[in-house]
């Protein structure tokens, strides 16, 4: 895919579409979901991703920080009905911040602490299958992501999110609840201080 686009045509390996396109400036990493608890799950693959692209580009690597599962969703670790999301929460952000040291990717997009702020305000209302965003938290996130690489002061009042996702029933959130998601976006990149983008280059 390129900008959400899939090349009908182009049918590729990782490294081979990098080659493709030649210039990246950016290049993010993310662990399964299940998977994001424990910072050992995500060696040696992590090297050995970071050993191959090296080849390819001198791009900055960046660690996007999943989010605790729904309290409805059963996790093995953390049980179930319900599952104990505090505790999910805080072993993805101890697992990427251990990782951001052992793999010297010093920046973390902290959408997972935003997912977190966000329910707090909100309840446990962000996923649309425990762990899977819906449009409220795809909202936050792609927020996070704004904030993350162009910084805060960035001005994104009168932007609607909308159109469709993932359901040709579910629209976009409208203007009035992506202006409630801006503060808490913020915080999280507050949060994140020492891992955030700019602090880096």
């Amino acid at each position: 895919y390129v900008n959400g686009n899939r090349y009908p045509t182009m049918y590729c390996n990782l490294f081979e579409g990098m080659n493709y396109f030649k210039k990246w400036d950016v290049i993010t990493f993310q662990q399964r979901s299940g998977d994001s608890v424990d910072a050992s799950l995500f060696f040696p693959e992590l090297n050995l991703l970071q050993n191959g692209i090296r080849s390819y580009s001198d791009a900055t690597f960046v660690l996007h920080q999943t989010w605790a599962y729904g309290k409805d969703f059963s996790h093995e670790r953390y049980g179930h009905d319900p599952m104990d999301q505090d505790s999910m929460a805080k072993d993805i952000r101890n697992a990427y911040l251990s990782v951001s040291e052992i793999a010297k990717i010093p920046c973390i997009i902290p959408v997972g602490e935003a997912i977190r702020l966000a329910r707090e305000k909100y309840g446990d209302v962000l996923t649309r299958d425990g762990y899977h965003l819906n449009e409220l938290g795809r909202a936050l996130a792609g927020l996070v992501w704004a904030y993350y690489f162009l910084g805060t002061n960035i001005k994104v009042e009168g932007f609607s999110p909308a159109g469709y996702s993932f359901s040709d029933s579910v629209p976009g959130i409208g203007p009035e609840k992506f202006l409630e998601l801006i503060p808490i976006a913020k915080e999280a990149i507050e949060l994140n201080k020492g891992h955030n983008f700019h602090e880096k280059l």
